[in-house]
């Protein structure tokens, strides 16, 4: 039977997790959206087994997670969960709470890229970038002994037989600019979670195979703009177009397969009515019948 747990992971290496671009420069998200750890498992496993088969079958069993947010610790009080206000986007603990310029300064960097033109072996014109990059420590600052480390953390709905296969698993990576040395992460712990806990920390109410969401805390999840009108309301925050899973094998060209409007993790909400939730890949969509779409 599948049960709900949580996955701690450590990170080894500086980290991108796509977001938005400004010319030359590539932001960082600071949080993993669902499909981004989704996909960096589904790899790691699949492409041990060498077999088309192995790909569809991972995507099944891995498909039921959350998204993944940093944490100064391995507890549910250290992780960092966005909440988005008026006076801009903060990362917040029980311990601490970051604005987003502040998490910055402290644990993001720039890394240089330059595309190196084959005739002259140098620079090639108008091809430098800077990628924002997520430090796996705090960054160093005069008077400062103890540098604080990051882990990310999320739940993942499997069977024990998928956990005891990511238990022994090693790493992962992360983005697309592993051979650059970036996205390493390590395995720290899973363990099992209570509802309790999914209500407190993660605003799900977790009923046998039914979710609901619990008020009073901001999203922790993308939520299908579909259910607005539909006993939930948006009070702050954002939305955004989301693309959940891309086809890479029909042509050259990547194909958007999955894709929809979501309000973004950090927002606040007003629950009207209880409404019965899928989580997949870091999305929450509706399934009650009888839904306006």
């Amino acid at each position: 039977m599948a049960e709900w747990y949580r996955i701690i992971l450590e990170q080894k290496q500086p980290l991108n997790i796509g977001g938005k671009k400004y010319g030359v420069i590539s932001e960082t998200r600071l949080f993993m959206p669902g499909w981004t750890i989704f996909g960096a498992l589904v790899n790691a496993y699949a492409l041990r087994e060498k077999s088309p088969d192995a790909f569809k079958a991972w995507k099944e069993k891995l498909s039921c997670i959350t998204c993944f947010f940093p944490a100064l610790g391995t507890e549910n009080e250290d992780i960092l969960f966005p909440e988005l206000s008026g006076d801009g986007l903060h990362l917040k603990s029980e311990k601490v709470d970051y604005d987003e310029h502040d998490f910055r300064r402290r644990f993001v960097n720039l890394y240089f890229s330059t595309a190196i033109d084959p005739a002259s072996q140098s620079a090639a014109e108008k091809l430098t970038h800077e990628i924002e990059i997520i430090l796996p420590s705090e960054k160093r600052e005069k008077g400062v002994v103890q540098r604080s480390r990051l882990y990310w953390t999320g739940l993942l709905k499997a069977e024990r037989e998928e956990i005891e296969s990511i238990k022994n698993a090693e790493r992962i990576f992360v983005g697309q600019d592993a051979r650059y040395g970036m996205g390493e992460l390590k395995f720290f712990a899973v363990q099992t979670i209570s509802n309790e806990e999914t209500r407190q920390y993660w605003g799900l109410d977790i009923k046998g195979e039914e979710i609901y969401l619990s008020g009073g805390i901001p999203l922790r999840n993308f939520l299908d703009i579909d259910v607005m009108g539909c006993g939930i309301e948006k009070v702050s925050g954002s939305k955004e177009l989301i693309v959940t899973e891309f086809d890479f094998m029909s042509s050259a060209v990547p194909q958007v397969r999955e894709y929809c409007f979501a309000i973004s993790p950090g927002s606040r909400i007003n629950i009207e009515k209880k409404m019965t939730l899928t989580l997949k890949k870091g999305l929450l969509k509706s399934i009650d019948t009888g839904q306006p779409k």
